[in-house]
């Protein structure tokens, strides 16, 4: 989440600086071999395991039993009584349960480092504005209420995302926001004060995108490449493969290479087993990093992902597939001009999409090219050494 971040302090600040993780992913016989190697790392990790005992555990899942005393009263929303959603929610302990547990065990974290006297100048959160962000920040705000916290929302939001894109001032008065949100783009920072006026806002590195400023954009003219980098939401993905793969079935273009980028919470053995198609030889799945292979795309397919505006930002072509069979998650802002994109449904839509950019007049290419420009100006803040030791108040 914080790539070179370190690399762009001094030494003796990097000794200062810890990183606090959440282990996802793992299976429990992998959990041991993960710690060691944090442990040996030149990075100093924070394990919150470490610093919470039983009893913090037993009473952070004896929330659900405290949750049910909840008794609220004027439950009206615009003149409708909304008595039956609380009450539905209150009852549910399946929605946000791991999440929940994260953010009460974030409070006895923070609580116990206090009593341990360990001193923090600065609390720096990866803010989605979700439950376990509340709970770290509600902590920080309660036992270190004069030190300078951060959210810092180094991602693309989605339209549809309301929380993260929208924090309130109930929030801020609960002490569950951070004293500051950084985004990582000037275009990104008007839109979190809709709800709430007094908060402070800033621009800090737009960290997992540094290597937009990194690479010159240089397609693969020879051998064009369809690059399909599939979203975190698994119908999402199953959706635009077999749409993908209905087009090649469809059209049969030789001279194209497609590359398939599957998120990396989905295994490839899972997602097979979805697909109305099987997947064809030519198709590449690949792993791991793909920054170079991005600057030589052609053509980029995806869905809600933030891969979409780094596209953009690019100069790629930019194939947006949606779902029919419900709402869709938008991460490109709405100021962005359509003749970068094009949302498809269906395989006769990237057909016409992919004509429609092959075909475009050299005055529209090269206005396209100033606005993908601005939008790596606007939007993708620079990793340097002066923007970290701003953001890190060095």
């Amino acid at each position: 989440y914080y790539n070179n971040l370190i690399d762009n302090v001094d030494y003796h600040q990097q000794e200062r600086i810890f990183f606090v993780p959440a282990l996802l992913h793992f299976n429990l016989f992998e959990v041991f071999s993960v710690y060691k190697k944090l442990n040996q790392s030149n990075i100093n990790y924070l394990f919150k395991e470490e610093f919470i005992n039983l009893f913090d555990i037993i009473d952070a899942f004896m929330f659900f039993r405290r949750k049910n005393r909840i008794t609220l009263t004027e439950n009206y929303i615009c003149g409708y009584d909304i008595s039956n959603i609380i009450k539905y929610e209150l009852k549910d302990n399946m929605i946000s349960y791991a999440a929940a547990i994260e953010s009460i065990l974030n409070i006895k974290f923070i609580k116990n480092i206090k009593k341990l006297n360990y001193k923090v100048q600065l609390s720096i959160d990866w803010f989605e504005n979700q439950i376990n962000d509340r709970g770290w920040n509600y902590g920080f705000n309660k036992f270190y209420p004069n030190i300078e916290t951060i959210g810092y929302r180094g991602l693309i939001p989605s339209d549809l995302l309301l929380s993260e894109m929208y924090p309130t001032e109930d929030e801020n008065l609960n002490g569950m926001l951070p004293k500051k949100i950084c985004v990582i783009g000037p275009a990104l920072l008007f839109e979190i004060k809709k709800y709430i006026k007094n908060i402070k806002i800033d621009i800090a590195p737009a960290f997992r995108f540094q290597h937009l400023w990194k690479y010159d954009y240089c397609p693969n003219n020879s051998s064009p490449i369809i690059f399909v980098a599939l979203p975190i939401n698994f119908d999402d993905s199953i959706n635009i493969l077999n749409i993908v793969i209905e087009f090649y079935k469809t059209i049969k273009i030789p001279n194209y290479k497609f590359i398939i980028k599957l998120h990396p919470t989905t295994s490839y053995t899972e997602i097979i087993k979805y697909l109305k198609y099987s997947m064809p030889i030519k198709f590449e799945i690949i792993e791991g990093n793909t920054e170079k292979i991005l600057f030589k795309t052609n053509i980029m397919i995806s869905g809600m992902s933030s891969i979409c505006l780094e596209s953009l930002a690019i100069g790629i072509p930019l194939l947006v597939v949606e779902n029919s069979n419900r709402l869709n998650y938008r991460t490109i802002p709405k100021e962005i001009s359509t003749n970068l994109y094009k949302f498809c449904k269906s395989a006769k839509d990237i057909i016409n999409s992919i004509n429609y950019f092959e075909n475009l007049d050299s005055s529209t290419k090269n206005q396209n090219l100033l606005e993908s420009n601005n939008i790596k100006l606007n939007y993708f803040h620079p990793v340097t050494k002066e923007n970290v030791k701003k953001f890190l108040n060095l």
